[in-house]
């Protein structure tokens, strides 16, 4: 039976990225407000980025992929200005029912998928990785709430080295409620996930996680505050149980009213996780997000391109640990076209860097590949 060590080994560890994620950010169809959030409320698996080796599953989620839940209320208050409601509800033709989910197939290269610090093995070869990634979730509407289950999964496969190979499985729950007042609309959100995460051929632990939102939607802006909670519990001693929690703000701001499309998008988040090898983080992200033509159709283009940050100071035991700073940096380009109103053809292109303290905990990380996208 394998061991996942914390330290000093922690770069070689299979983990989840930081701020990008595996998997394109432009999976869904934004002008949708279903498909839209469906990464927001699966919790996306992917999105949870590394604890640079200290446990092989992640603390948190990530500045750049959880910026997704607040477009289905944008989108809402839209529908609702066109057409003078004074309440947002679901059509009576569309039932309270609604099932939808998507399936992504791909892959590439990815320079250091164990995040070797540069001094361990300053010359690690890089490996080709095959990726897929899905979800299914039924959604049940009642006038101004919402309540979602929902089935999602991923797995990378590193081709030439098995111990690399990371999967997960898990279920989440969600009830949002929204209310509107004049032009003005709001929503609380709260959503709880439970998942099984594997690395090489072993279980290895689960995640629970707990968020609570808060959001304003005006014509042109979405300020969103939220909190998380996140406790991780690995089978015997393969590695440091934790429990982390964080407050975030991030705000979209559109150029058209009402249109999710292009958009700017920043993030702030501020937190702590409490384990052997505790931290404070301070991170923020921005992204541009645009696309040709107000809905997917073919030969839509999809453009989008953002970095963000995160800085961390650690509390150890270990000498060799307490007190450590690490910045961590990252950026990342992604385009898509549309081969068909839920079909689409992506490709991208991310980076990370890891400066430390500590050595042995620098090291640096190129993704590039493609997928194919379906979206129902």
């Amino acid at each position: 039976m394998k061991y996942y060590p914390s330290i000093p080994l922690r770069a070689a560890c299979a983990c989840i990225p930081l701020l990008c994620v595996h998997m394109p950010l432009m999976w869904a169809d934004e002008t949708d407000p279903e498909a839209a959030d469906s990464h927001h409320e699966s919790l996306d698996s992917e999105d949870l980025p590394d604890t640079q080796g200290r446990n092989v599953v992640a603390p948190e989620d990530s500045a750049l992929q959880q910026r997704r839940g607040s477009l289905a209320a944008a989108r809402a208050q839209a529908r609702a200005q066109r057409s003078g409601e004074d309440d947002v509800v679901v059509a009576s033709d569309q039932g309270p029912w609604r099932f939808d989910g998507r399936l992504a197939l791909g892959g590439g290269y990815d320079s250091n998928p164990q995040r070797r610090g540069r001094i361990i093995d300053s010359e690690a070869d890089g490996e080709p990785v095959a990726k897929i990634d899905g979800l299914l979730r039924a959604s049940w509407y009642g006038a101004h709430n919402r309540l979602s289950l929902a089935m999602s999964g991923s797995h990378d496969h590193v081709i030439d080295d098995s111990d690399a190979h990371t999967a997960n499985l898990g279920g989440t729950a969600s009830m949002r409620h929204l209310w509107q007042v004049g032009q003005q609309v709001g929503t609380l959100t709260g959503i709880v996930d439970s998942r099984r995460w594997m690395v090489g051929d072993d279980l290895v632990a689960w995640s629970h996680t707990a968020i609570g939102e808060v959001s304003l939607i005006q014509s042109r802006q979405v300020h969103t505050l939220s909190t998380r909670v996140m406790h991780v519990r690995y089978d015997g001693d393969r590695g440091d149980d934790g429990t982390g929690a964080w407050l975030g703000w991030r705000g979209w701001f559109l150029f058209a009213d009402d249109q999710p499309l292009p958009r700017l998008e920043i993030r702030g988040r501020v937190g702590n996780w409490w384990a052997d090898h505790s931290y404070v983080s301070v991170a923020g992200s921005a992204a541009f997000v645009w696309r040709s033509t107000p809905e997917p159709r073919l030969g839509t283009l999809d453009l989008e391109f953002g970095a963000g940050f995160e800085a961390r100071r650690y509390d150890s035991d270990d000498l060799a640990i307490d007190g450590e700073a690490q910045l961590l940096l990252d950026a990342g380009v992604e385009a898509g076209i549309w081969v068909h109103p839920l079909l689409k053809v992506g490709t991208y292109t991310r980076g990370l860097i890891s400066e430390s303290d500590v050595e042995v905990y620098d090291y640096d990380r190129i993704e590039v590949g493609g997928m194919l996208i379906a979206t129902f």
